[in-house]
């Protein structure tokens, strides 16, 4: 197996390699912001993850690997890190969140979103979706093991995390960019159950146009395996609770 690489991104230059970008929906955010939104800075750029309640406070979180301070393409701040979390691997914001996430492709310029109803444990042979800001949502991704250990490099060493393998020869499971990004079951009433946060890619790794319709190319790796971690396992451990809508 290749190594397994964390999926926040490299930001092509704009006019290169980088897509057109819609005036709404997971780009355009603004606070009260939903899960797989695109969080970009200078260099870099990851995905909102499920809002959570800590402290008080409806907070929108990413990866912990993603540490840099981010905003939408419109220039609204997702604020600055409250609080990092090892066993979800993942750092709440100061910024305010809802319990809805975005939904659809990467490039929905209608804001198709989707209300956060509760947790959605898995296990071995569930199917989930992806939904990273960078490619969109790719469904038909089947839970293949439930405890692979991967070290984000953030401290504590490795967590446990979901592994997930997609099973249409047409599609992927993330690319970097993605990292942060809610992992979603649909729930078939126009509602989904939080799975997990996309951390990593694994197995072998794809670039160029293996790697489907995104929108920030370039180099980034992408695959039809990823790593993920629990949305419950991260709450619970660090004190806070899943923000429905």
């Amino acid at each position: 197996m290749a190594d397994n690489f964390p999926v926040d991104v490299k930001v092509s230059v704009a006019g290169e390699e980088e897509a057109t970008i819609p005036a709404a929906g997971r780009h355009s955010d603004s606070s009260p912001f939903y899960a797989g939104g695109w969080m970009t800075s200078s260099g870099g750029g990851c995905s909102a993850g499920f809002a959570m309640k800590y402290a008080g406070v409806n907070r929108i979180t990413t990866a912990r690997h993603c540490n840099k301070s981010y905003k939408t393409l419109n220039g609204k701040s997702y604020g600055s890190t409250v609080k990092t979390n090892h066993a979800g691997q993942a750092r709440i914001l100061s910024g305010k969140g809802a319990g809805r996430t975005w939904d659809g492709a990467w490039n929905d310029s209608k804001g198709f979103n989707k209300r956060v109803t509760g947790y959605r444990d898995v296990s071995l042979g569930d199917f989930v979706c992806t939904n990273g800001a960078n490619s969109g949502v790719h469904c038909n991704v089947k839970v293949t093991a439930m405890k692979v250990a991967w070290d984000d490099k953030f401290g504590g060493g490795a967590a446990n995390n979901i592994k997930a393998v997609q099973q249409s020869s047409k599609n992927i499971a993330a690319i970097q960019g993605d990292s942060g990004g809610p992992v979603i079951y649909p729930n078939g009433t126009g509602t989904v159950g939080a799975v997990g946060m996309i951390q990593a890619i694994s197995g072998t790794a794809l670039t160029g146009s293996a790697c489907g319709s995104v929108r920030s190319l370039g180099s980034n790796k992408c695959s039809k395996t990823v790593l993920f971690t629990s949305t419950r396992t991260f709450a619970k451990s660090a004190g806070a609770s899943l923000v429905t809508g």
